[in-house]
């Protein structure tokens, strides 16, 4: 990850550990806090007014209705636009660095800007890429 990169996935994790320590299975939470540009405490709150459970996943119902109360648009672009972007750890690096995405794979969601994953799994994950949000 760039330094830029670390540096505001590191914030969203600060704000996490200082409101909810102990919240687990919250990958969208993280993701949605970047995607937003929110903090992990206004993603979180807005969530769970949207059923969200604490330490559970996210439903993807939640997950949209989220980006449109923040004003954030999206679109499915096909998975074959990027060539050999077929799990994460391969998807990083072969993203476009002009836009924002929300990459979904089974029981997990990841933030991408810049060409890069701001993700702790994408180093070693083979979780196959099963749909790819552009961010507007």
């Amino acid at each position: 990850m760039s330094h830029d990169s670390l540096t505001k996935f590191i914030k969203v994790l600060v704000n996490k550990n200082k409101y909810f320590p102990e919240e687990t299975n919250d990958c969208a939470v993280i993701a949605l806090s970047l995607a937003t540009k929110k903090t992990y405490r206004q993603v979180y709150n807005k969530l769970n007014k949207l059923g969200r459970k604490k330490n559970r996943g996210t439903e993807d119902e939640f997950i949209l209705d989220c980006l449109d109360y923040f004003g954030v648009e999206s679109r499915i672009v096909p998975k074959t636009s990027f060539n050999h972007a077929s799990t994460l750890r391969r998807i990083n690096g072969n993203l476009p660095v002009d836009n924002r995405y929300l990459i979904r794979t089974y029981n997990h969601i990841s933030y991408a800007e810049g060409g890069e994953l701001l993700d702790l799994w994408h180093e070693e994950s083979l979780m196959r890429v099963s749909e790819i949000r552009k961010l507007y």
